[in-house]
């Protein structure tokens, strides 16, 4: 099948707004191409800067790719997205090309290195694992075409917070779980049991790959849903790294369906509607406990009294 590349120049600093719009227009995956964030982990001595090409790394700005199936509608499409980009008023070139899908779905493997998060190691199947990280948690996965490396600010933002509310005997309900990661780490943080749900049949598939990959089989479960709907069992942690809206819509349910001093969990929020989902939290009945934000992006914890 073939693909339309589409690829956006802009400032490091609006990556992720750029990245963002292409996901609001349902693209089948991004990658960014940021020459800054690149150096960072090279002076960290995370990545070696001879993994990249001088094309990358002497980049004045970055690049963010989308991909889109390449159908009648392609034209309306590319027409809809350069006049959404034009109203962001931010200085940005805009090209595109076809590509096959075995280009676009392994192009942007190369970019996707060992990243440490909190007491967690994300190391891709196909990197060997660094040498003196053996203590960390490891997480190793393929995420293929579903949102969820834990190298986005929103998947880090739940990582760092996870070990705080996620402890041996603990069950756990992963609501969007892409990748399957923010299920795995809780695995590895001793939850007996957790349920990882997402109404996308894609990411049913990788999420079930990657917790076979992690041998994890015995304690996850995935399941094909929307939301909350349906699942009608008391858990003690509800995680949900999606969007503010949906946040929104599952927050009474998520209350419901957790038992009295349970966590709720929610990630993906931008900062702008912090409040909104605040105020919707505490509407149901939670109280919020903790509060953490980077990047634009927002963490709320709250806990059912």
């Amino acid at each position: 099948m073939k693909y339309l590349e589409i690829a956006v120049e802009v400032e490091s600093s609006f990556t992720e707004t750029i990245a963002d719009l292409f996901w609001e227009f349902n693209t089948g995956g991004v990658s960014i191409e940021d020459p800054l964030l690149l150096w960072q982990y090279i002076n960290a001595q995370i990545w070696d800067a001879y993994e990249f090409p001088d094309s990358v790394l002497k980049a004045e700005r970055a690049t963010v790719r989308a991909y889109f199936p390449l159908t009648e509608n392609i034209n309306t499409l590319l027409n809809q997205i350069n006049e959404k980009l034009k109203s962001l008023e931010i200085p940005f070139n805009l090209y595109f090309q076809e590509v096959d899908e075995e280009s676009w779905a392994n192009s942007w493997k190369k970019y996707f290195k060992p990243v440490e998060v909190g007491e967690f190691l994300i190391k891709p199947t196909w990197e060997k694992l660094p040498s003196g990280k053996e203590g960390k948690k490891i997480i190793e996965i393929d995420p293929g075409m579903a949102f969820g490396t834990g190298t986005h600010v929103t998947t880090a933002l739940v990582l760092e917070a996870l070990p705080n509310y996620v402890s041996p005997g603990k069950v756990v309900v992963d609501v969007g779980t892409g990748s399957g990661i923010l299920a795995i780490a809780s695995a590895l943080l001793g939850a007996e049991k957790i349920y990882a749900l997402d109404i996308d049949p894609v990411a049913v598939k990788v999420a079930r790959d990657n917790i076979s990959i992690n041998r994890l089989e015995d304690r996850i479960t995935v399941i094909e849903n929307d939301l909350l709907h349906g699942f009608n069992q008391t858990v003690d942690v509800i995680i949900a790294n999606i969007i503010a809206a949906v946040i929104k819509e599952l927050a009474l349910d998520a209350y419901e369906k957790l038992a009295t001093g349970g966590i709720f969990i929610g990630s993906g929020i931008i900062l702008e509607r912090e409040k909104e989902v605040m105020d919707k939290l505490l509407e149901v009945g939670f109280k919020i406990i903790e509060r953490k934000s980077s990047g634009g992006w927002c963490l709320l914890v709250a806990r059912k009294e």
